[in-house]
């Protein structure tokens, strides 16, 4: 609402949303979402793509395009013309996403949603027993990604963790470079709660190999309450 009082258009990158949280693209709504065949509508990375409403795009026919490739009302006109891309798509992930939307649409977006929030709902609780910290507070945190703190401590070493848990077919991936350290993982794709409880079995048993790992919080003896 703030930018359509201002006169300007809201876009929106949807890369880690689109296909679970509500994207409403129009007139009183988003003015462009742009999102990925991947991620949440679980389909292969290759494909990306452009939502916006003929009335925008007819209204920006005047501005000169800045890019070859990235013309998106020369692509648009070009696909309603001819049902063909100007340039050529991979067909297996274009293949892939026709699979994935319609996975997507027997699953509907409410049962996607539930299945991801109830799968990070089970990983924060998992990880914060082992002794871990969100980098987010849960007001903010996304239901979908979760950035972890680097515990910092002897117990905890990424390169370690991540080939102990590559090995047994799970993926960790590294925070980004500024800020504080962190991993990052998430709930994405054809898994469920089973999965994350494989997951911090997997977690818990490498870290009970080292000496210095203090255990799960739960087992950790109490201070007496004075």
């Amino acid at each position: 609402a703030r930018c359509r009082h201002l006169g300007l258009v809201p876009i929106v990158d949807a890369m880690s949303s689109f296909g679970v949280l509500e994207t409403p693209v129009g007139p009183n709504g988003i003015g462009v979402v742009v999102s990925s065949a991947n991620k949440c509508l679980q389909g292969m990375a290759g494909v990306s793509f452009a939502i916006a409403s003929r009335e925008l795009i007819d209204g920006s026919r005047s501005a000169r395009p800045r890019s070859l490739y990235f013309d998106l009302i020369a692509e648009h006109d070009h696909l309603e013309r001819t049902s063909q891309s100007r340039f050529t798509m991979p067909p297996q992930v274009v293949s892939a996403l026709v699979q994935a939307l319609r996975e997507h649409e027997s699953e509907g977006m409410s049962p996607r949603r539930e299945r991801y929030h109830e799968s990070m709902a089970t990983l924060v609780a998992g990880l914060r027993e082992l002794g871990f910290e969100m980098l987010l507070d849960d007001r903010h945190q996304s239901r979908i990604l979760v950035a972890v703190r680097d515990p910092g401590a002897s117990w905890f070493d990424f390169n370690d963790v991540h080939d102990a848990l590559y090995a047994q077919g799970f993926t960790i991936y590294p925070g980004k470079p500024q800020g504080a350290p962190t991993f990052r993982l998430s709930v994405l794709g054809a898994i469920d709660r089973l999965d994350i409880e494989r997951f911090l079995a997997a977690l818990k048993t490498h870290l009970a190999r080292h000496p210095d790992w203090p255990g799960p919080r739960a087992a950790r003896p109490q201070a007496p309450v004075s």
